[in-house]
């Protein structure tokens, strides 16, 4: 990056009425203000105060450096820029008076000649002031560097069903959140609205309910019934999975054909992207009904989803609502040897819930264009984060190819209990140091 050298033009003190051990230096040099978080600065030519002349001159050589910097785009003019002043502060003498006529006829010739010879910015169409001393338009014409520093940016949407138990045992009674006495499939409903309205912006969710529909009763056939579809297909809008499961004032019935429902969920998550997350979570509170046909055992449905979670990367999470131990053994050959959640109330009902979101939460976010990697810092919070290569530590990593950012470890946990992220520009923070220097 060129960098713009100040023009030092040394005005007798006398012209300007200051005691004879101060100078007065005009230095000229480019440095637009800039916004920062949606504020915009005006700019234009600004007038500071800085004391005898030779502080003034380090001082201002030492901001150059960053205000070129931040402000200066390869190869470009400096219209735009503005023009700092030391030895005075208002316009008036070093006693705080107005100048005396001549004074100001003085001064008006002197820089009269230093018009003509070049030395110093003219008036008109170019010189980065508008004809009426007003403030120039923020977006500041021709790619200054730290405009616009902030990267847009959209999460990654992990992809999620929920393999729903509506069996009739989902009638027993259970306390909700509340302490009032509710059915089970109830107080499950209501947790899934919950997980909905809060995580939804990360997720794209699915659901399959089994049996279903609903069997009449007294018909053991369709009391194992299942469709080979999603009720609510994977997709971002969860008002639409809401909408497509029974309500929670409905009454469950039939057995527990949880090997059919795994086959659905599946084959719907095998056909979601693989570039994402994805996740088959079941919740029942009861062990899988042998009597609905040669799907429904546990070996065959442990070495289906043991080969999606070995060979697809779909993730397995089972959550036993009210199970016996017994029972909780026998689900836990579906995980891959991980524990089975067996909550026993609704509080733990929903912490077992919000687990598995955040286990199956992606901690990535896909950048709206695609920065080199050293045009780009993050943060969480405040907090500025280092970048990581391998993702083991906290801090984040950035793909060059797929312009996607990535929070680890712990940030990623920060993430998703709702710390902020910003993606910016390293400029970003350097101008705003720029900023309250030359305002200081």
């Amino acid at each position: 990056m060129e960098l713009h050298q100040p023009t030092l033009t040394a005005i007798p003190a006398e012209a300007v009425g200051l005691a004879s051990t101060r100078s007065s230096v005009e230095l000229s040099f480019d440095s637009p203000t800039r916004p920062r978080h949606g504020v915009n600065r005006p700019r234009g030519f600004s007038r500071l105060a800085f004391g005898p002349g030779a502080i003034a001159i380090a001082g201002m050589l030492g901001l150059l450096g960053t205000a070129s910097a931040c402000g200066m785009p390869d190869g470009s003019d400096s219209d735009g820029f503005g023009t700092f002043a030391s030895g005075f502060t208002d316009g008036t003498g070093s006693d705080g008076e107005e100048p005396s006529d001549a004074e100001a006829d003085d001064t008006a010739g002197d820089a009269g000649s230093e018009s003509d010879s070049g030395d110093a910015p003219t008036s008109g169409d170019d010189d980065g002031l508008l004809d009426d001393g007003g403030e120039m338009d923020a977006t500041g014409g021709d790619g200054n560097a730290c405009l616009d520093s902030e990267y847009a940016w959209t999460p990654v949407r992990a992809q999620l069903v929920f393999v729903l138990d509506y069996s009739g045992s989902m009638s027993t009674g259970f306390e909700d959140l509340d302490g009032i006495w509710s059915t089970r499939w109830a107080v499950l409903h209501d947790l899934v609205v919950g997980i909905i309205a809060e995580h939804g912006s990360r997720f794209e969710f699915g659901a399959k309910v089994f049996p279903w529909p609903a069997p009449p009763t007294g018909t053991p056939d369709a009391a194992c019934a299942v469709s080979p579809q999603l009720e609510a297909p994977i997709d971002p809008d969860g008002d639409a999975l809401l909408a497509a499961i029974p309500t929670p004032g409905s009454l469950p019935l039939g057995q527990t054909p949880m090997g059919k429902a795994i086959d659905a969920a599946g084959s719907a998550l095998l056909a979601a992207d693989p570039t994402r997350p994805r996740a088959l979570v079941l919740i029942a509170d009861g062990g899988v009904s042998t009597s609905c046909g040669p799907t429904e055992s546990y070996e065959g449905m442990a070495l289906k989803l043991d080969g999606w979670r070995l060979h697809e990367d779909i993730q397995t999470f089972v959550v036993g609502v009210g199970v016996i131990s017994s029972v909780a053994e026998e689900l836990e050959s579906l995980t891959g040897g991980e524990p089975v959640y067996a909550p026993s109330d609704a509080l733990q009902l929903q912490a077992a819930l919000d687990d598995v979101v955040k286990a199956t939460a992606s901690c990535e976010v896909q950048l709206d264009e695609s920065p080199t990697a050293d045009a780009l810092i993050a943060r969480l919070d405040d907090e500025l984060l280092d970048s990581t290569s391998r993702c083991l530590d906290r801090g984040y990593r950035y793909d060059v190819a797929s312009a996607t950012v990535e929070r680890c470890a712990s940030a990623c946990a920060d993430y998703l209990d709702g710390a902020a992220l910003l993606v910016e520009t390293p400029c970003h923070e350097g101008c705003a140091r720029a900023d309250a220097n030359l305002l200081s």
